[in-house]
């Protein structure tokens, strides 16, 4: 019966559970996240070599002529290495995890969650999978409610591949917005992408001319740190509200379809 049992455990069946309970499913950007990694045990004692808690998002990436969702660790850590569950026996582990500043929104395709994997010898690791709601800091949501006041609706949000915009991981959140107000007609859209950091927010953007001709292709064959508009407020320029934010937004739009 031994013998069986471990056998079965070794394919995940009547092997200990790991069950990941957060303290709350929704976060923002420069955070952190607090919870209690429950483990249950099996039918058979086993070994756990470590347990890994994984902050993970995916991005399109270009492979070759075609793309792909690629899963990225934006952070990591282990926990509790080498012990034991004995059979039926009950483990809570309480737990912190850094959700760094590069920790996109969960808006449109985006998705984002917390993985957790016990690693046992020779048999299938069990695991867990928890969603989470990643929502703007005070500084992005004012720049968001910006971008409304001068008529612009978000549209579409996904994380593309891209290497060139400073950061530390390889892909950049795009949110894409329609025009409205006294841009309707002048624009096909408007990508922006917010970049929060400690004391403020830096925001690129790039205007999609409705009528390109030379000068939009032109514009389209720029490095893109001369195609995208940069702009950087810090904590100070965020707290006066949209007011203050949408006449700099709408400065740097008016230069571009100049």
């Amino acid at each position: 019966m031994s013998f069986l049992k471990r056998t079965l455990a070794s394919v995940g069946i009547g092997a200990a559970r790991v069950d990941t309970i957060l303290d709350s499913e929704r976060t923002h950007p420069g955070s952190e996240l607090s919870g209690t990694i429950h483990i249950q045990g099996g039918d058979l004692a086993q070994e756990i070599e470590h347990i890994e808690l994984s902050l993970v998002t995916r991005y399109l990436q270009e492979i070759g002529a075609d793309e792909a969702h690629v899963n990225h660790p934006l952070s990591q850590t282990r926990l509790r290495e080498r012990f034991e569950v004995q059979p039926g026996a009950t483990l809570d582990l309480p737990f912190t995890l850094q959700v760094p500043w590069e920790t996109p929104l969960t808006l449109g395709r985006t998705l984002v969650w917390v993985n957790t994997a016990l690693s046992v010898s020779l048999a299938v690791d069990p695991s867990d999978r928890d969603a989470l709601r990643v929502e703007p800091t005070p500084g992005m949501l004012a720049i968001l409610e910006a971008l409304g006041q001068l008529g612009f609706t978000l549209y579409k949000a996904d994380c593309e591949q891209n290497r060139r915009l400073g950061r530390s991981v390889p892909f950049v959140q795009e949110l894409e917005f329609r025009p409205g107000g006294r841009y309707a007609g002048r624009l096909k859209e408007l990508e922006v992408v917010l970049a929060p950091e400690p004391g403020g927010v830096r925001v690129w953007m790039e205007a999609d001319l409705r009528a390109r001709g030379l000068a939009g292709a032109l514009l389209g064959e720029l490095d893109l740190n001369e195609r995208f508009a940069q702009a950087y407020f810090n904590d100070s320029q965020l707290a006066h509200g949209t007011n203050a934010i949408a006449p700099e937004l709408a400065r740097i739009i008016d230069t571009r379809l100049h």
